[in-house]
């Protein structure tokens, strides 16, 4: 991914997560971070875990048991297509400021 600030070039995700960090004054945080914080609204919002864990790229003996961690490879492709177009939808929402306890939570930079 190629991307220009300032007639500088981030071509990588360390240079784009120092940038993030750097606009945002919050350090301490991972890619890890976003994953979890998009498979975890995902699932609030009913999809299913085996069709998150399909667009996280899980392999599916990772993260089911038995039979069906063995057996079971269907992508579930339309259902990852509706879940992203969900996501989608979701970012572009614009917050009700009446819910904005319920749905703000304040970020808290770790050191480290």
């Amino acid at each position: 991914m190629q991307a220009t600030l300032s007639s500088r070039t981030i071509d990588t995700f360390s240079d784009m997560k120092c940038v993030l960090s750097d606009r945002s004054a919050i350090i301490g945080w991972t890619w890890y971070d976003f994953r979890r914080s998009f498979v975890t609204a995902l699932a609030e919002s009913g999809v299913s875990k085996s069709v998150a864990d399909a667009i996280l790229n899980h392999q599916p003996s990772a993260t089911r048991g038995g039979v069906l961690g063995v057996y079971q490879r269907a992508s579930r492709w339309p259902e990852q297509i509706r879940a992203m177009e969900h996501w989608g939808r979701l970012l572009a929402a614009e917050p009700d400021p009446r819910n904005a306890s319920a749905t703000v939570v304040p970020m808290v930079a770790r050191s480290g």
